[in-house]
């Protein structure tokens, strides 16, 4: 109420002038940050007397100068306040207080079951037919239900993600790339983020490291990617991890790439990638390569990179390397390439073909 009294003394003291400063100090008034604002509305106007320039200066129109202006009273400064918007009428329960306390009594011994399996079992165990949203709002009303979890699932809800399915199968280059990221701390304290992407089908693979890990840093490796595989990506699929997210997921979605996303805790379904990354770690940096400096650091990994897609033999494609079966595909694909042949007469009325290739 001090700092109000010493704000407004001014105020105060126009509107009321033949009371003593203590007397002004006594008035009983609770304003709102709103409120307040408006009592700085009619302050300005009281100095300048002009209600457009009023407007002008607080940014608000004349109709709502004028609202205020009518409901306010120099004798109450409470009627700057905002009245209440509640309904004179409100919707009343309409759920017996029966059913009320079953469901509360069933969420209690089951908290974090949801409120479609509570309508089940009360359904079928109690023979009650209740609605999914009547039962949320008994549970709003009563507390019961978790604020954290709650927010969860509302971001799921805003932000839909393509899930990893059987269906999605990898039957040539770039059908499917995966992506993930592993941190490791190095001897001398140094934290670094080791990013992969691998293709499914061929195996061919990039490797690189960054010193923080952020969706900016995930779209400059992915262009990169771009860059060096030979086949245009079709589809990406990575873990929930925020670096996936953002500035990379609106790149996937700019450039028309379906983004799929792994069900949470199962790494399994990135399995190939997570592969790849403990193959890097025993056979690239517990052999020793390691630098202080990240620009040599990854001139090792453009080494490695190259030994593991054009020399090292992979069991998982009869030992050959990801370069010998992905040109082995290209040359497989080129011999059994559709072919269309059309039937023309020529000038000499012979019967000819034209073999197209598509």
């Amino acid at each position: 109420m001090e700092k109000f009294f010493d704000n407004h003394y001014m105020h105060l003291v126009s509107v009321f002038p033949d009371w003593t400063k203590e007397q002004l100090a006594g008035i009983d008034c609770q304003l709102s940050a709103q409120a307040i604002l408006r009592l700085k509305w009619f302050d300005y106007y009281q100095k300048t007397g002009n209600i457009a320039l009023t407007c002008r200066y607080f940014g608000i129109s004349r109709k709502t100068f004028h609202k205020w202006k009518k409901r306010y009273s120099p004798d109450s400064l409470n009627t700057l306040n905002s009245h209440s918007r509640r309904p004179i009428r409100v919707r009343r329960p309409q759920v017996q207080l029966q059913i009320e306390d079953l469901v509360v009594k069933l969420r209690r011994a089951y908290p974090v079951w949801s409120k479609y399996k509570l309508r089940v079992i009360l359904k079928r165990d109690h023979k009650v037919e209740i609605s999914d949203s009547s039962i949320g709002r008994i549970l709003k009303r009563k507390g019961l239900i978790l604020p954290k979890e709650t927010k969860r699932r509302q971001r799921a809800l805003m932000h839909k993600r393509l899930r990893v399915s059987k269906e999605l199968q990898a039957c040539a280059p770039g059908d499917i790339v995966q992506l993930d990221t592993k941190h490791f701390h190095l001897p001398w304290g140094e934290k670094r983020y080791h990013y992969t992407a691998i293709d499914c089908f061929g195996k061919l693979k990039y490797s690189r490291v960054y010193s923080n890990l952020s969706s900016r840093n995930t779209t400059r490796f992915f262009g990169q990617v771009r860059n060096r595989f030979p086949f245009t990506i079709k589809r990406v699929q990575t873990d929930n991890g925020p670096e996936f997210a953002l500035e990379f997921d609106r790149l996937m979605q700019k450039e028309n790439i379906p983004h799929y996303f792994i069900y949470p805790s199962t790494p399994k379904q990135n399995s190939i990638v997570e592969r790849v990354i403990q193959t890097d770690i025993k056979e690239f940096y517990e052999q020793g390569n390691l630098s202080p400096d990240i620009q040599e650091q990854n001139r090792l990994l453009e080494k490695w990179n190259d030994t593991y897609n054009t020399f090292r033999p992979h069991q998982s494609l009869d030992f050959l390397t990801p370069k010998a079966y992905n040109e082995k595909y290209k040359r497989k694909s080129q011999i059994l390439s559709p072919v269309t042949v059309t039937y023309v007469v020529n000038q000499n009325n012979r019967l000819t073909f034209q073999k197209i290739v598509l």
